[in-house]
């Protein structure tokens, strides 16, 4: 599950397999659903904000022969693959960070 908190603190990040698969949801803090954020055959695990809580990093992959770094919108659009080759695994961003 590893939950993270929204810089803001009106959000829960966190990663599930409800849906038979390793997806990541946001779910308000106070009040209303969950929100799916990403649907992959591959799992989608250790979500985490970026510091102003635009953007999301996490890795996608099967754990046996692939495991990449993908960043995505706060809703979950926009989605780009950070790294290409190796096993990548445990984003995070850098305290200070800015994505222009």
């Amino acid at each position: 599950m590893m939950p993270q908190l929204s810089p803001d603190g009106t959000k829960l990040l966190y990663y599930s397999d409800k849906s038979g698969n390793a997806d990541i949801y946001s779910q308000p803090i106070v009040g209303g659903a969950a929100t799916q954020l990403t649907k992959n055959p591959l799992g989608d695990i250790r979500a985490r904000w970026s510091p102003d809580g635009k953007k999301i990093v996490f890795e996608r992959g099967d754990k046996r022969r692939n495991q990449h770094i993908f960043m995505m919108d706060a809703n979950g659009s926009n989605v780009l693959q950070l790294s290409k080759s190796g096993y990548n695994y445990a984003p995070s961003f850098a305290q200070g960070s800015q994505l222009n």
